[in-house]
């Protein structure tokens, strides 16, 4: 579905990826993992025409996507839920939902309040109300109802108390179930290893490591090495 070759890509005159391959199948959760500024949120900006790629290629659905533009891949199926969730603070949480619903999705507003309860509670309140949990869940619902084939989301544990990191592993593991491929970019192993058929570790803007979340001896040596403080 998603296939990343020999990437190359960063801003202005800095480079923040070099030669970082990777790929993501039809209904698969592939996980992306690294410290800070080893190049994961640039990976997703990358795939989404955010940042200046220089060299290697971008394909999805079988299909060069490096000289479209941002809303033509948001077309395609490809869609980013930011670390900043950008959801509108000032407009109710149906509201945010409805500004974002695609006739030709498949999610409708019932199912986003069906999966995600908590927004059906708040339907009436404004996104600026909500904790950071509630819009994690809003940015998220908000992304589906626009009808994503691929769905990116960045950072989605960050800061949100173990509860309701918990119902972001089931919803997405609902969110598979109902054919929608996640490429997950988190620092939390547990989380990735919950939800995950692969696992990318990136470093220094390469991937360094591949394995299945159940190769415990190979993650444990990757974590001390990539991933720990």
């Amino acid at each position: 579905m998603l296939e990343l070759s020999h990437l190359k890509a960063g801003y202005g005159k800095g480079e923040i990826l070099s030669d970082l391959s990777l790929s993501v199948g039809e209904g698969e959760i592939v996980s992306l993992l690294g410290r800070n500024g080893a190049g994961k949120t640039t990976t997703l900006r990358s795939i989404m025409g955010l940042s200046d790629v220089r060299d290697g290629g971008v394909h999805f659905l079988g299909r060069d996507i490096r000289q479209l533009s941002t809303f033509e891949r948001a077309r395609l199926g490809l869609c980013l839920v930011p670390e900043d969730r950008m959801i509108f603070s000032a407009l109710t949480v149906e509201e945010n939902l409805l500004v974002s619903r695609s006739r030709k999705s498949k999610w409708t507003l019932a199912d986003a309040y069906r999966y995600f309860r908590r927004l059906h509670e708040r339907r009436h309140s404004r996104g600026g109300t909500l904790s950071g949990g509630e819009q994690q869940m809003l940015a998220i619902a908000r992304a589906l109802l626009n009808g994503p084939r691929l769905l990116m989301l960045d950072e989605p544990s960050e800061g949100l108390a173990p509860t309701i990191v918990e119902e972001i592993v089931e919803i997405m593991r609902t969110i598979r179930e109902m054919g929608v491929s996640i490429l997950l970019v988190e620092q939390n192993l547990e989380v990735c290893c919950a939800v995950s058929e692969r696992l990318y570790v990136i470093d220094d803007g390469r991937i360094v490591s591949e394995s299945g979340p159940r190769k415990s001896a190979e993650l444990d040596e990757v974590v001390k090495k990539y991933l720990a403080v």
